[in-house]
């Protein structure tokens, strides 16, 4: 597990110039693509946000996917709005794709604890995050519609549906971003070091083209990213109590009678007797 919130990008700046020695600037820009490349190399759930979009609105099948979206993981999903079913993921090769420009216009906006989203359809028409006051949609509950429209799909930069239009919920792992829409990292002390080092080396690899550098610091600074990189991925795979505890009673319930796992196979493999 790593440690909870996160620091800004003028914070890891200023952690990089230390190490470095650098009294010039250093392009805020270029750091976050640092950030980002190495955000996904380390592949670390736990350091990206857990975000919610409630009641997003859509038309023509489809709704653009969020710019800070990564993936759903073990930890989110998308549902209908109405009935609350979840969807799954669609395995029909004939899904309903149209690749003609999504023709909303979303404004996204931060509440306490979840995000709220306004739609603004070709009419005119506003949508809300309040279902009771939209004036979009009328709706009928979905309980009875099929399995397989209750799917969605990934074509490109847009989620299909196996329906029209509706509204659906949304949970997923985002890119966290600051106030100034900069990246920010995870404030857990390997991670930041991880990112820091992984950015020191990209530095050194430039700095050693120019030949400003010998090779044996080059070397110094890819052991240090390796090395920071394993610590930080076996820090944050490490189970705390809370999911220790979880582990066990999730296999508990697995294993029909207590001590079934000692004697429950000992006959396998064992020659069937036919009477």
């Amino acid at each position: 597990m790593l440690s909870p919130g996160y620091i800004t990008l003028d914070a890891v700046i200023e952690r990089v110039k230390r190490k470095l020695g650098f009294s010039e600037a250093i392009d805020r820009y270029e750091v976050a693509e640092h950030i980002w490349d190495v955000t996904n190399y380390l592949g670390i759930v736990y350091a990206f946000e857990l975000k919610t979009i409630l009641n997003i609105q859509f038309y023509n099948w489809r709704f653009k996917i969020p710019p800070d979206f990564v993936d759903f993981g073990s930890r989110g999903g998308l549902r209908d709005s109405i009935s609350g079913h979840s969807l799954t993921r669609s395995t029909d090769i004939f899904q309903k794709i149209n690749n003609a420009p999504s023709n909303l216009i979303t404004s996204v906006y931060e509440g306490p604890n979840v995000t709220n989203v306004y739609t603004v359809s070709p009419n005119g028409l506003v949508t809300t995050d309040n279902q009771n006051e939209s004036t979009a949609f009328v709706e009928t509950l979905r309980s009875n519609m099929m399995e397989s429209q209750l799917t969605y799909d990934i074509q490109g930069d847009h989620f299909y549906f196996g329906f029209e239009k509706g509204c659906i919920d949304m949970v997923y792992n985002a890119y966290p971003v600051g106030d100034d829409g900069m990246p920010q990292v995870s404030a857990d002390a390997k991670y930041i070091r991880a990112v820091v080092d992984y950015i020191c080396y990209v530095i050194a690899c430039r700095l050693k083209l120019r030949n400003l550098i010998a090779s044996d610091d080059l070397e110094r600074f890819r052991v240090e990213y390796y090395h920071s990189a394993g610590a930080t991925k076996t820090k944050a795979h490490t189970p705390d109590l809370d999911q220790m505890e979880a582990i066990r009673k999730f296999s508990q319930r697995l294993i029909p009678k207590y001590g079934e796992h000692a004697f429950g196979f000992r006959h396998m493999g064992d020659q069937e007797q036919i009477r």
